[in-house]
């Protein structure tokens, strides 16, 4: 059995022993985990992770699970002490004990994050945009620290960005898988991703117009596939276009785009037909390294070639807001776009126009008419 395996075990002991304490591994190191009173100069107790300098190994786990035992005694008796613990009480939390480089620690938290996680495209290309991004901005040489990261955060990006939050995110798992305690949360400010206005999406209407304006037979069949299906735009090249001919005509998403594979149902279905769908003519794949990279393509086509005035994700959003007006069960539309239902609900739906609503009020006053 493997280390985590048996972490799980020593756990699971611990829980039936009612021992509020739990063993966690990060970077090839032992914690643990529990409730702990404040920290000198704090108030409140709360959750933290206790490095113990302990390797992650059968015999270290022995170790670790003894100490969670004696631990949980001191906290049951309130007489647990940070002193033997604390390695120094600076703003700076540099681990005294590990002169680990900042280089080093990333090289772990990169082994650590594919431990599982499989390395396909997909994965590294995240890895490599909310991760590899910011550590290289990081002195490689230096020792980790809370003010080091600190200062790299507030030079690399501004409040409440989705650049700042990108940074806090990154730091802070940084410095958990070296166990230093800290907390960049706040620096994000007020962020919230900006949504797109529903007064620019375009209408069905727009839409059909400049399907007939596109005059490359491929850009026009993607076009429509898009609008349609409710694709994102690097998905056109991760496609299973077999079952459009048949009724109800669906479209399969491979595995080896962003969430994996999936069915899409056409909403409106009457562009299935209309745009000839079933007849596929695909453009040529693009080079690209990445899904980011495929989709810049789309967008730079619809933009700079085509003349497209609005970008193809908007052909996306469209889509989102005709299936809650038409009323799609909402875990049913997530699964067809590929998303969670928190998402759907937080922010496809601020596409619903007063269109959408009369649509679907007209559909609730023809269904009570059928039922009275």
């Amino acid at each position: 059995m493997d280390i985590d395996g048996r972490i799980g075990q020593a756990n699971g002991r611990l829980k039936t022993a009612n021992i509020r304490v739990q063993i966690r591994k990060v970077g090839g190191k032992l914690y643990l985990r529990a409730t702990f009173p404040p920290q000198p100069g704090e108030i409140a107790s709360k959750q933290r992770s206790l490095a113990l300098g302990i390797s992650a190994n059968p015999i270290g786990l022995k170790l670790a699970e003894a100490k969670a035992k004696e631990i949980s005694v001191l906290l049951d008796s309130k007489t647990f002490d940070w002193t033997p613990y604390l390695k120094q009480q600076q703003s700076t939390q540099v681990l005294q004990t590990d002169r680990t480089t900042i280089g080093e620690w990333v090289e772990k938290f990169t082994q650590n994050y594919f431990e599982s996680r499989p390395q396909t495209p997909t994965k590294l290309n995240t890895f490599k945009k909310e991760f590899t991004a910011i550590f290289r901005h990081l002195p490689a040489e230096e020792l980790l620290s809370t003010d080091l990261l600190k200062a790299a955060i507030l030079k690399r990006s501004r409040p409440e960005t989705r650049n700042r939050k990108r940074w806090v995110v990154a730091c802070q798992k940084l410095a958990e898988i070296a166990g230093i305690e800290c907390n960049f949360k706040p620096l994000i400010g007020a962020y919230s991703p900006k949504h797109v206005s529903p007064r620019d999406l375009p209408s069905d209407e727009e839409i059909e117009a400049w399907y007939y304006q596109i005059a490359d037979p491929a850009w026009r069949w993607s076009f429509g596939v898009i609008a349609t299906f409710g694709i994102r735009p690097h998905e056109l090249w991760h496609l299973d276009t077999s079952r459009l001919a048949s009724s109800p005509g669906v479209l399969r998403v491979l595995a080896s785009t962003k969430t994996g594979e999936r069915l899409c149902y056409p909403c409106s279905s009457a562009w299935l037909s209309e745009f000839q769908l079933w007849d596929v003519k695909k453009p040529p794949l693009p080079k690209a390294e990445n899904n980011n990279d495929l989709g810049a393509v789309v967008s730079k086509t619809f933009k700079q070639d085509l003349g497209i005035p609005f970008p193809p994700y908007h052909l996306r959003h469209a889509y989102a807001g005709r299936t809650a007006a038409l009323g799609v069960d909402v875990a049913i539309a997530a699964k067809w776009m590929g998303h969670s239902v928190d998402v759907h609900c937080r922010i496809y739906h601020l596409f619903l126009q007063e269109r959408h609503h009369q649509t679907a009020f007209e559909l609730m006053t023809q269904a009570e008419k059928l039922l009275g």
